[in-house]
């Protein structure tokens, strides 16, 4: 599935101007002049401080597009100039989102994943939508495309109801194929459709003939999920001949394997094969491990389909060697299959080679030969059974030695990336991710009597104004004191999180409503009395704001959440430094503690 994130711009004769519907439509039929074009503009200096940022996150959609890395960098390194300027809002996130996207594609998720947050921090307050938009897309994508399209939901929605408030066809396309992706990734192939089909509606209504063309290739794997074979080759095709005729090298790649599925499905397997074959020779020339990752196991399958064992097994192995370096529980199973799978291919194909060469029928004939012939005959095939047995074995061995060895370096790096993935890196609190498997938990449990899951949401006021003013050491400094005086105020058994930026959680279990208020006034007021060499050399004066919410019956981690959320927004719209409690009786009661 391929998430479609490109903006552009537009140049008249006469004079630089920014018109959003326009520069989207040229950079997704234009990139290579848009990237021309932009550069120029920016080395001159042309546009204003806010169109430069456009351009900046355009021409970096653009790059990707073409494959481009150097220009990606280029462009990240010019957004990081007008941050320093402090020029444009945005230009940081813009250029963390940026960063996100070479990490992703190196294959680094959890770097990616931390990248993603902290654009989300900077760009989720801004008072442009489609900043926060961006902000929220970018948390959406990132999650659905490391598995975590669950997890994506809350921020799939509010992008969603975002690019309702922003005038531009094309995000509203873009978010609902964003929908498309994570409801792929749910195996909720129907309402996947939906989402495809409206998108691409928005796309043909606009325009966007390049963005209606890869809409087509994501609907085909849906079709091809739901066994509509016929409809998904008529679209692979089609999203396949506008791909080539636009130069768009990595897009065709992956409609050929696309293509190469449909056939698979059409009992057409020499066509599927050499459909497949394409796009391997491409992600090979292109060094694209996207295009690889995903057509190589169709080669497989469509050789296999074509009764072509030798080229399968070839097919095989490159296909392990790929999953080596990227996925070590996809490369622990992948060994399981492939090796029960070919070596009983690899046994038909030598006692095919046998019929060949006539020795089976060489063994007929000499078993009739007088009884001395056939006692030293029988001696030569004990010999030789032993021969392979012996073989064999020191084979079975061979191979047992190196699975172990791939079996023992995955468990680490599965233990380190779970880790990763649990704890934040800088105040090494458990992260968002640990904080809703505890309370997924939690929420499984019987609580009580009287007692229900409670959650505490805290963010640091004016944080922005300590990075400006301070710089970004101190900041991280502060939200490092900041995450020891939790540790210290809460219960032993609550989960202590840092959930994103300068924003902080506490999950309070078997805990009264009046308890926990009066733990979350404690917090604050420790917070504004602490004092340290850092604090007291820096002039600084910290406060907080909170939101708390009490899990009502039957409602979901993402709902409390939510609820809290808004709490904590109220908070903060009535003046910081204080907290909010989420009413019990009405969602949208709230009363100030």
């Amino acid at each position: 599935m391929r998430s479609v994130c490109l903006l552009a711009l537009l140049l008249t004769p006469s004079a630089w101007a920014f018109d959003a519907a326009e520069s989207i439509r040229r950079s997704l039929e234009a990139p290579r002049q848009l990237l021309s074009e932009g550069r120029a503009l920016i080395e001159a200096d042309a546009p204003t401080a806010a169109h430069q940022r456009e351009l900046l996150l355009d021409m970096v959609r653009a790059a990707q597009l073409l494959s481009r890395r150097a220009e990606v960098e280029w462009a990240i390194k010019r957004l990081r100039e007008l941050e320093q300027r402090q020029a444009a809002d945005g230009a940081e996130g813009y250029a963390l989102l940026a960063e996100a996207s070479l990490k992703m594609l190196d294959g680094d998720y959890p770097s990616a994943m931390e990248t993603v947050l902290r654009a989300g921090d900077h760009l989720r307050d801004a008072e442009d939508p489609l900043l926060r938009l961006r902000g929220a897309s970018g948390l959406c994508e990132i999650l659905t495309d490391t598995g975590h399209a669950d997890r994506a939901e809350a921020d799939c929605a509010r992008a969603e109801t975002l690019a309702d408030t922003v005038a531009l066809a094309y995000e509203r396309a873009r978010v609902q194929n964003l929908r498309l992706v994570q409801r792929f990734h749910q195996d909720r192939y129907e309402e996947a459709v939906a989402h495809g089909e409206r998108a691409q509606a928005l796309a043909v209504d606009a325009g966007l003939v390049t963005f209606a063309s890869v809409m087509d290739d994501n609907l085909a794997r849906l079709l091809l999920e739901l066994g509509r074979a016929e409809e998904a080759l008529l679209r692979s095709r089609r999203a396949l001949t506008a791909e080539e005729a636009s130069g768009r090298r990595e897009h065709a790649a992956l409609s050929h394997a696309n293509v190469a599925r449909a056939l698979i499905q059409l009992g057409r397997p020499q066509e599927a094969a050499s459909s497949a074959e394409r796009s391997v020779a491409e992600g090979r020339d292109l060094l694209s491990d996207a295009v690889l990752g995903s057509s190589l196991p169709v080669l497989l399958e469509a050789l296999e389909a074509a009764g072509r064992p030798a080229g399968a097994l070839a097919a095989a192995r490159e296909y392990v060697e790929w999953l080596e370096g990227h996925s070590a529980e996809r490369t622990r199973r992948a060994l399981a299959e492939l090796e029960a799978r070919y070596a009983a291919a690899e046994r038909e194909r030598e006692i095919e080679e046998l019929r060949q060469q006539g020795l089976i029928k060489s063994l007929e004939l000499k078993a009739s030969r007088a009884e001395f012939e056939r006692s030293q005959e029988s001696l030569q095939r004990q010999r030789l059974a032993l021969g392979l047995v012996l073989l064999g074995a020191l084979s079975v061995l061979a191979v047992a030695a190196l699975l172990w060895r791939l079996l023992r370096q995955q468990r680490a790096q599965a233990a380190e990336l779970a880790r990763l993935a649990r704890t934040d890196p800088l105040t090494g609190l458990d992260n968002r991710r640990a904080l809703f498997e505890r309370f997924e938990l939690a929420c499984r449990k019987p609580a009580s009597e009287g007692s229900q899951p409670i959650l505490l949401v805290l963010d640091l006021d004016h944080f922005k104004r300590i990075n400006d003013r301070h710089g970004h050491p101190v900041g991280d400094a502060v939200l490092r004191d900041l995450a020891e005086l939790l540790r210290r105020e809460a219960p032993e058994v609550a989960c202590v999180a840092r959930i994103g930026g300068e924003e902080f959680a506490v999950l309070l279990l078997d805990c009264s409503l009046a308890s926990a208020q009066a733990l979350a006034e404690r917090i604050l007021q420790s917070t504004r009395d602490y004092r340290s060499a850092l604090v007291d050399a820096q002039g600084l004066r910290l406060s907080l704001s909170a939101g708390l919410a009490s899990r009502r019956e039957g409602e979901s981690p993402e709902q409390l959440y939510r609820r809290a959320d808004q709490a904590l927004y109220r908070a903060k719209e009535s003046g910081r430094d204080r907290l909010v409690v989420a009413g019990d009786a009405d969602p949208e009661e709230e009363r100030a503690a």
